[in-house]
């Protein structure tokens, strides 16, 4: 059978595939006016109450170790702004794809906090992706000191959102290291107090000046393809 890396491996994959899914379909909502933050909230809302739910029906036993606790809100908190940054990275102007390549400096920051507060051992694997990760995100900036005065169309703001794609990997990384310090706790419950954060998150970003979303008539113009999109975006949070 498959060995526990090989399927940490594959759920990590299949992550960053339903997070780009995340970040394409706001672009899409975007240019159809659609409120993405409010809706996203509101899926993630929903997706938090029924995991809420499923815990009271399991009966499942919550931590009695406040530190347990005190990563489990880590690991929350680390989700929600590294989902988040990577959104504001996609509104800045930063194309998706280079977004979720930054975003892949977890793997390398996740290696460092490994060793920092896990004891884990570093490896020459982790110094080769450290090259491969810091190559991959000099090819994406294309600084001015390094290629010269070409004629990008790489704005101000859309540097802002590559910054902020690679602090959302690094958040990123914080969430895998809170993980496995939380193992005490329910997977059900570390997710769910990730999609509450987040739903949380979503609903307080269009009051302020960081995005501009929606309203919430638009898609109610539509409703079977609003009521369909909410379901694509339901799956997409559960799933991821």
């Amino acid at each position: 059978g498959m060995s526990m890396e090989a399927k940490g491996m594959l759920c990590l994959s299949l992550q960053g595939l339903f997070v780009t899914s995340f970040l394409v379909l706001g672009r899409v909502l975007q240019s159809w006016e659609w409120p993405y933050f409010r809706m996203m909230a509101l899926t993630h809302f929903a997706t938090s109450a029924a995991l809420g739910l499923a815990l009271l029906a399991g009966k499942a036993e919550l931590p009695s170790d406040p530190k347990v606790w005190k990563w489990a809100l880590l690991r929350g908190i680390f989700g929600t702004a590294a989902f988040a940054l990577q959104v504001l990275a996609v509104r800045l102007g930063a194309e998706t794809g280079d977004v979720a390549s930054l975003t892949s400096v977890n793997t390398v920051a996740a290696a460092l906090l490994g060793r920092a507060f896990l004891g884990e051992e570093l490896r020459f694997l982790h110094a080769v992706s450290l090259c491969f990760t810091l190559g991959g995100a000099v090819l994406v900036a294309q600084p001015q000191f390094i290629f010269g005065n070409h004629s990008s169309s790489v704005s101000s703001a859309s540097w802002i959102g590559l910054i902020l794609a690679i602090l959302s990997g690094f958040c990123y990384a914080g969430g895998f290291i809170s993980s496995r310090k939380a193992s005490g706790a329910s997977p059900l419950l570390l997710t769910m107090i990730v999609t509450l954060m987040t739903s949380l998150a979503f609903a307080a970003l269009p009051v302020t000046p960081l995005v501009e979303d929606f309203s919430l008539n638009t898609p109610f113009q539509d409703t079977s393809l609003a009521l369909a999109i909410l379901a694509v975006m339901l799956v997409l949070t559960l799933a991821g």
